[in-house]
């Protein structure tokens, strides 16, 4: 090879830009730098701790419903879907709105590789944030002696993970719709989550907390203190974790197509 032949070889090869390895790799290093920074740090403590402290405190009688309510119904049921709105509907969004994406923004890779690549880089933080909650939960409920709490925390930490899952793809796919995410998001957390979910029939299986609630009650407690909530376990898993991908799928697309800029929606 001539050397005119690999200098354009090489400037070809710059032009592709980095591999979806090498940019997951940097966009990953700069989600967990902004959550560590000294701002943010109170709050990313705050998370995983509230819930055991409030475990403690309600249930400091050995109370077992009160350490149910607050694992199952307040954890899984209102925190994991709020936390998911709050964190995953706002990032590409607001950052873009705040001018400090237009660098990797405009790099050589396509639109929708890089919201997927920063979207699955803060689901990965905020299911690490969650698995530290979690897991201090289940340490509480160790030290109040909550009967059969090692057959709980399988299906605490897999119906978690898939709420996690599926409330952030549907979290930023709503935060690329409007900028009004945290209304649409906590409209649809009244209407859907709330009112359809907890009715006994089969059409709460448009509710994604009912379907956490069947993953749940394989621990055989959580079922009865849940109750209403028949269904398959595994079709229950997969519908949290196809809902998850297909509203990241859809966000990249509207992503792909739409310019964001400071100021209200169009």
């Amino acid at each position: 090879m001539s050397r005119d032949e690999a200098d354009a070889h090489r400037h070809g090869s710059a032009d592709t830009g980095p591999g979806p390895g090498q940019a997951a790799g940097a966009l990953w290093r700069l989600v967990w730098k902004t959550r560590l920074t000294a701002r943010r740090l109170p709050r990313m403590i705050v998370l995983p701790a509230v819930l055991p402290v409030l475990a403690l405190v309600t249930s400091s009688n050995g109370d077992v419903d009160a350490f149910y309510m607050v694992a199952l119904d307040f954890h899984l049921g209102i925190v994991v879907p709020l936390v998911c709105l709050i964190q995953m509907a706002a990032p590409i969004r607001d950052e873009a709105e705040q001018a400090t994406l237009p660098f990797p923004a405009t790099r050589p890779m396509p639109r929708k590789t890089f919201f997927l690549l920063l979207h699955g880089c803060h689901l990965l933080w905020l299911e690490i944030i969650f698995l530290v909650a979690g897991l201090l939960l289940l340490a509480v409920g160790s030290y109040m002696e909550i009967p059969d709490l090692t057959r709980m925390i399988g299906p605490v930490l897999l119906a978690q993970a898939g709420a996690v899952l599926a409330f952030s793809g549907l979290s930023a796919l709503i935060g690329l719709l409007t900028r009004r995410y945290l209304l649409l998001g906590l409209l649809y957390g009244s209407v859907i989550e709330g009112g359809i979910g907890g009715l006994p029939n089969n059409i709460n299986g448009l509710s994604l907390s009912h379907h956490v609630r069947v993953v749940v009650s394989v621990f055989d407690p959580a079922d009865l203190f849940l109750r209403s909530n028949s269904g398959n376990p595994l079709i229950s898993g997969l519908v949290l974790i196809a809902t998850g991908v297909i509203a990241a799928v859809l966000a990249a697309l509207v992503y792909n197509v739409r310019e964001f800029a400071g100021g209200p929606d169009a």
